[in-house]
């Protein structure tokens, strides 16, 4: 079976009768619990950030997977229900966490949930599928250990500054 064939095949799989998940309910489980257990909304996002970017270090399978189906153009993820819903609570989520931010006066008003998921995603997600080329064309080492921990560190810094309110 091709890699694209693997790619089909696990993503119909997600609207048969019985369904599976492409992000596995542990993974968003684990970002709802470590955040829930934090009572500054700035450190639950960091917490997040950090997660989401070893979730993508840790699996980068997940990651070819995605970029697999967007190459596609989404076709099979568009007819799973399944998948769309079981990312609605990273949103929601998020929207408790920014909500309790702005309330603490950390977090700007006009940033959505959506957003902020987009804006880690993308961040954690470029380290991981741009490895090969963007390490090659600058000769960056970015499965190195110092790397990670580095790129790891700034994605937390450009969210938190992303999401500080205008000192206006």
């Amino acid at each position: 079976m091709t890699a694209m064939e693997h790619v089909k095949h696990t993503i119909a799989s997600l609207t048969d009768s019985k369904p599976r998940r492409m992000i596995k309910p542990k993974q968003r489980d684990a970002e709802r619990t470590k955040a829930a257990l934090l009572e500054a909304a700035a450190e639950a996002l960091a917490q997040i950030c950090a997660f989401t970017f070893d979730y993508y270090v840790s699996h980068p399978s997940f990651v070819r997977l995605v970029a697999s189906e967007n190459i596609e153009g989404g076709a099979f993820l568009a007819k799973s229900g399944v998948v769309r819903e079981s990312n609605q609570g990273i949103i929601r989520l998020l929207d408790a966490i920014l909500e309790r931010g702005r309330e603490q006066g950390v977090f700007r008003r006009d940033v959505s949930a959506k957003d902020v998921h987009m804006t880690i995603s993308s961040l954690a997600f470029f380290c991981i599928a741009n490895q090969h080329t963007f390490g090659t064309l600058f000769d960056i080492d970015m499965k190195a250990e110092a790397f990670l921990v580095a790129k790891r560190a700034q994605i937390v810094d450009i969210v938190d500054r992303f999401l500080m309110p205008s000192s206006s």
